[in-house]
């Protein structure tokens, strides 16, 4: 693994001049890398492109696996949004050697190139974050995967464990005022899916604490090779098309270069895991109402929109009455299943003109509903709030309780290693007996031309709440 990483690197960067290699090659040596100026700045750019591909994948083959997006092309994989998630698939082999990069990337740096060139305090952070979040990743998503290079498989919840060790390490050794956020908003994220309801919410509170704007996000380069590909799958290319009651947030990545950014950390997650815990305790609820929920709503009306033209987006469908009709236009209304209200302004106008889509964040929930709301209706608006804050960023596929297998690569080698392993506990992805059956049910919806009513065949926030007690969902049930 470490001289895969370190051919990775030099290859993708080139920003360093390799005295004692030829230049016209693109490989180096150990030795000649470690022994050139300011290894450690190539290192961690490197690994801050890996970063940035990894939130990117995951947002773009993990949201289309969700009930966000339906995959309306057959150019990227389609099996992910029925879903049919297999071992021997190609993505999530993909998904999982992010992972295992990120995690010997950094530890590298920490363990190799720091005895070498050492970081400054902006590179400590960033090595600290993305060794922390390659755990995050795997303990949200993946059933179990090994921990280290050739090792062994870890369950989820080891890995969660260890990002929170790794977090912790980092806050002794990052001084940076800006990193605080992030490790307190990491960590309670970490916590939160653990169900440790008291930690994720202390964290969440010390976040917002130090900072209750904040949003870190990875940045894409598309002249140097750094691609959001979920950014041509829903705008370039438009092959995905959001579930219509969530067509006002898309396309989220547009053609600027800041526009593309993805966030992996931002104040509104703080607030979300706050009302959470505090859904289940009249007390507590109605102390985030009065303090905290003016601001989340404020925080996320503050994070703006851009304005971009759409006319070309087609939103074809088929509507009871056997014609084909363009969800185009903001005539139409949404019902969240057929016992839902039908709701104007969730599809915008995109057939002339310019439409505004939310930035970092949106929601169509109000203020007033959410003030309104007690007991289950509340945790339903929350997970509502969840999806549409987190949309388009890979978080819905944790929400809804889905777990990625081990894939092929990897269970051949354990077993190999060690054959009194059982890898197929571990090479069947986890779906949840809530999530529909049917092939693409979760995307499915039913459309009357003649009164302009979309209805959503499942509203999946009212099933995620209706099945709380499920091991899989809603951790601190």
């Amino acid at each position: 693994m470490k001289q895969y990483i370190i051919y990775i690197s030099a290859i993708m960067l080139g920003l360093v001049s390799l005295s004692s290699c030829d230049p016209k090659s693109p490989e180096t040596t150990t030795d000649d890398f470690l022994a050139s100026e300011s290894p450690m700045t190539a290192w961690v750019n490197g690994l801050n492109k890996e970063m940035a591909l990894a939130v990117g994948t995951y947002a773009e083959l993990l949201d289309v696996a969700t009930d966000n997006y339906r995959n309306v092309y057959s150019r990227s994989n389609r099996e992910f949004d029925k879903p049919n998630i297999l071992y021997t698939d190609n993505d999530v082999e993909t998904l999982q050697r992010y992972v295992g990069k990120l995690r010997e990337m950094a530890n590298y740096a920490l363990n190799t190139v720091a005895n070498h060139d050492a970081p400054s305090e902006k590179q400590l952070k960033d090595i600290y974050i993305a060794l922390a979040y390659s755990y995050i990743l795997a303990g949200e998503n993946f059933i179990a995967l090994p921990m280290t290079e050739n090792g062994e498989p870890a369950e989820w919840k080891e890995h969660l464990n260890k990002a929170i060790e790794v977090l912790k390490e980092a806050d002794q050794k990052v001084t940076t005022a800006d990193f605080k956020p992030i490790y307190h908003t990491l960590l309670a994220r970490a916590y939160y899916r653990l169900g440790n309801k008291i930690e994720a919410k202390q964290n969440a509170e010390m976040a917002l604490n130090y900072d209750k704007t904040f949003c870190a996000t990875v940045q894409f380069d598309e002249m140097n090779g750094v691609v959001s590909n979920i950014k041509d799958r829903t705008f370039s290319t438009n092959w995905w098309e959001p579930l219509p009651r969530l067509d006002f947030l898309d396309p989220k990545y547009q053609e600027a270069s800041l526009s593309q950014r993805i966030s992996f950390a931002k104040a509104e997650e703080d607030y979300l895991i706050i009302a959470e815990c505090c859904a289940t305790d009249n007390a507590q609820l109605s102390d985030f109402k009065t303090s905290l929920l003016p601001e989340m709503f404020a925080l996320i009306q503050s994070r703006g929109t851009i304005s971009i033209t759409d006319s070309l987006e087609m939103r074809e469908a088929k509507a009871t009455d056997g014609s084909t009709v363009n969800l185009n236009t903001s005539e139409w209304k949404v019902k969240a299943s057929d016992t839902d209200n039908a709701r104007n302004g969730l599809l915008l106008h995109r057939k002339e003109g310019t439409i505004n889509i939310p930035v970092i964040s949106g929601t169509s929930v109000t203020e007033t509903e959410l003030a309104n709301a007690t007991g289950d209706e509340f945790l339903e608006m929350i997970y509502l709030m969840r999806q549409e804050v987190f949309f388009a960023e890979g978080r819905r596929f944790a929400d809804l309780g889905m777990r990625l297998p081990l894939c092929e690569v990897e269970a051949v080698k354990i077993s190999q290693r060690n054959p009194n392993i059982d890898v197929t506990k571990y090479t069947k992805a986890y779906i949840p007996e809530y999530i529909p059956t049917e092939e693409y049910g979760m995307d499915n919806y039913v459309v009357d031309n003649v009164n302009k009513v979309i209805t959503i065949k499942y509203n999946m926030n009212h099933e995620i709440i209706r099945n709380k007690t499920l091991d899989s969902i809603v951790p601190f049930e």
